[in-house]
């Protein structure tokens, strides 16, 4: 199956039972496919900083790691930009009826403010 983070693989069991399609928007990391498709749900994962600095995601140490190197915070901040951009060209290209941040931090964070401009006007729910 691949890496998913556990909330997106929620997401991918729970969107087939809907009758509208889902894309699963998640961090890239060492050995993850930019693009794959697990259980009828398009994953597409975005790049965030150099290869080597892609280790915020799926360790479950975020936290320590920004806070303790420089390295780290700069990762965070690419973390943060690459999710905003992601979420604005899926919406962009893809016109979702509703945008889905499952953590306030950094998904949420990376998602407000998308109602400008008019073709990102995304209702969000976490």
């Amino acid at each position: 199956m691949g890496v998913v983070p556990l909330y997106g693989h929620c997401m991918t069991t729970i969107a087939p039972t809907a009758t509208l399609p889902a894309t699963v928007l998640t961090p890239s990391a060492e050995g993850l496919e930019p693009e794959t498709v697990i259980e009828n749900v398009r994953v597409q994962r975005y790049r965030y900083a150099p290869r080597a600095w892609e280790t915020l995601a799926y360790s479950g140490n975020m936290v320590a790691d920004v806070r303790g190197s420089l390295r780290g915070k700069v990762a965070m901040a690419g973390f943060l930009l690459a999710g905003r951009h992601a979420i604005a060209r899926s919406c962009r290209d893809w016109s979702p009826n509703v945008v889905h941040a499952h953590w306030w931090f950094p998904g949420g964070l990376s998602a407000l403010g998308l109602s400008l401009p008019q073709w990102l006007a995304k209702p969000l729910v976490g």
